[in-house]
């Protein structure tokens, strides 16, 4: 008895993936999980940027909402240091006498009140002291943050 042997046909493929198909894949793969990653890191470094802010916001506020902290500004005129019940924060507060110049306070009366002109240009008026009152400015710095910002506010009080 003869046995027969088949030969499989050579235009029928064989079953699995060639070496090209597996590279190509592991190429888009990685493309793809480069892109995330790189995405991923850009959102951390804007959270930690938009919580530092928040953290500067939130001493700025504390700062402008201490009668204390304000009267020896306008006391001193300058206060400059380290914040204590802050760590790695540094303020830098002055208070001068609060100047207006009068073109700001004169509104034409063709001008309607609601209606912002920002190209107008009015003329120049007197600069004039307000009695009582003082212009505070206060900025806070991280010393422990690489980048060297300074988060500023400015604020109109009357004296004490």
């Amino acid at each position: 008895m003869k046995s027969e042997v088949t030969l499989p046909d050579v235009h029928q493929r064989a079953e699995g993936y060639t070496l090209l198909e597996i590279m190509v894949a592991l190429i888009i793969m990685g493309i793809s999980i480069t892109a995330v990653t790189g995405g991923l890191s850009s959102a951390k470094r804007l959270s930690a940027r938009a919580e530092h802010t928040l953290e500067a916001a939130r001493i700025l506020n504390n700062l402008k909402n201490n009668p204390a902290f304000i009267n020896r500004v306008i006391e001193n005129d300058e206060i400059e240091g380290v914040m204590d019940n802050e760590p790695g924060w540094q303020c830098t507060a002055t208070s001068e006498p609060l100047v207006v110049n009068t073109a700001d306070l004169q509104v034409p009366e063709s001008e309607n009140k609601t209606e912002i002109r920002k190209n107008e240009k009015r003329e120049t008026g007197e600069e004039v002291e307000v009695p009582d009152m003082v212009e505070i400015k206060i900025c806070i710095t991280d010393k422990e943050d690489m980048i060297d910002k300074a988060y500023c506010l400015t604020l109109w009080t009357g004296k004490t």
